[in-house]
């Protein structure tokens, strides 16, 4: 599983151990990866040092428990590709990770594995003129007592994209126990989850919000059971921030009316539900309205989880009609770097009428396509809600659009593989407009047009 409130660089470091993403240093491959595991190359070089200790929470200080701990740096460079190295802590549970970069600009995560177990360490910058940096990890003994774990809250974003709402559920976990817990795969087969839950009859394409396998879950018929790991929430450092595990699912919207109706698991002490566009029809049975990062939100607590959720919605009327749209303009930004081409696309378009535009069933308002190779593929966040969505190298966007003048960005990296990089730009409806800015840094351009 992934998480979205512990920082996102926790998350991604934690699916990295969970893919077995190989990259130098490693003696072999992680058993856990698959065979289309994928490549990452060395984090970036230079004079720094990262050293740190393994620290083992259950041990007495004469025992070596944090000793021959796998240690995992990931590098995210503020320009280039993410790397990886990895190391192992000596007898003293001692590691350290020399040549590194020193760019500010570099964020670095580190984290280990015991005993199976991904455990985050730290998030590293360096500062002007600092060479060397030094962390503490700390693991320790795993358990499978799912008494010592609540949900003190279960956070549900509905999102109207297309002819399905988009559901997100966001569960903050907590553990007070003195150990990690978490089911071994081999003792799953057995039951014993942490906690489970149901999502609703016709849930679709379930994943994490970010993609990434959901692991740690197993799915029996309606039902989801989480196995951990979750972490004491008394270790301090990392796992003093709220952990979170969060999954996503689409269910088809049939009429004007919708309705989602499902059980709570037992562990759950709080209940927050948030509508988005096209949700301001939105009724939680037994919810009190409360405000919530200064935005109303309805939420379930006390006797009225018993009951489970019961929500409904009613959507606003809207047009379909493909006339609606006007493409304006689109601005395309490019800058070469020694690693790659940074490409960002501003489009401009209007939305006639006086209700959302809506493409046909399994149509697209818009579809754009993205060149081959491209990477760390970002759009700006009201895309999402519009109902923007990636499929085989192309862009598609689904709605509902709100009336008047929209924009949406998007941004991607071309590996440079060669002297020569080439972009391409392709578009439906085609585009009246199309300006194209260059970053003088020494490049030669060539065009067709």
């Amino acid at each position: 599983m992934s998480a979205t409130r512990v920082r996102r660089g926790f998350a991604a470091l934690l699916s990295l151990w969970v893919l077995g993403v190989a990259g130098p240093g490693a003696a072999q491959p992680d058993p856990a990866a698959g065979a289309d595991a994928p490549e990452v190359g060395d984090v970036p070089s230079g004079t720094g040092i990262l050293s740190g200790e393994v620290v083992h929470q259950q041990a007495s200080p004469d025992e070596a428990r944090g000793a021959g701990v796998d240690v995992l740096l990931y590098a995210l460079p503020g320009a280039g590709p993410p790397g990886i190295r990895r190391a192992q802590s000596d007898a003293s549970g001692v590691f350290r990770f020399e040549g590194i970069s020193t760019d500010p600009g570099t964020v670095y995560l580190v984290g280990a594995r015991y005993q199976g177990i991904p455990f985050p360490g730290a998030r590293v910058q360096f500062r002007a003129g600092q060479s060397e940096q030094h962390v503490k990890i700390r693991v320790g003994e795993v358990g499978e007592d799912a008494s010592k774990v609540r949900i003190p809250q279960l956070e549900i974003i509905l999102e109207w994209r297309g002819g399905d709402v988009v559901v997100t559920e966001a569960y903050e976990v907590a553990n007070a126990g003195e150990l990690v817990a978490h089911v071994a795969e081999t003792r799953r087969a057995e039951g014993g989850a942490l906690f489970s839950a149901a999502p609703p009859t016709g849930a679709t394409d379930l994943e994490s919000p970010f993609g990434l396998p959901l692991e740690g879950v197993s799915r029996d018929g309606d039902t989801l059971r989480f196995y951990g790991p979750i972490y004491p929430s008394a270790w301090g450092g990392p796992f003093a921030q709220r952990q979170e595990i969060s999954l996503r699912y689409r269910i088809p919207v049939g009429d004007p009316v919708f309705a989602l109706r499902r059980g709570l698991p037992a562990a759950v002490d709080r209940v927050v539900v948030r509508g988005g566009a096209g949700f301001e029809a939105l009724s939680v049975e037994g919810a009190e309205v409360e405000a919530i990062d200064e935005l109303d939100a309805f939420v379930l607590r006390g006797d009225a989880l018993a009951r489970g959720l019961v929500l409904e919605s009613r959507f606003p009327e809207a047009q379909s009609d493909l006339a609606a749209l006007t493409r304006r303009e689109v601005r395309v930004f490019l800058e070469l770097d020694g690693a790659a081409l940074a490409v960002r696309e501003e489009h401009l378009f209007h939305v006639g009428g006086d209700a959302p535009l809506l493409a046909p069933d399994g149509g697209a308002l818009l579809s754009m396509s993205i060149p081959r190779g491209a990477r760390d593929l970002r759009f700006s966040p009201e895309a999402s809600s519009w109902g923007l969505a990636s499929e085989e190298g192309t862009l598609r966007l689904a709605g509902p659009l709100p009336t008047g003048e929209r924009q949406f960005d998007l941004a991607y990296q071309l590996p440079r593989n060669a002297p020569d990089v080439a972009y391409e730009f392709a578009s439906a409806p085609s585009v009246p407009l199309l300006n194209v800015f260059v970053a003088d840094t020494g490049l030669l351009i060539e065009t067709q047009r």
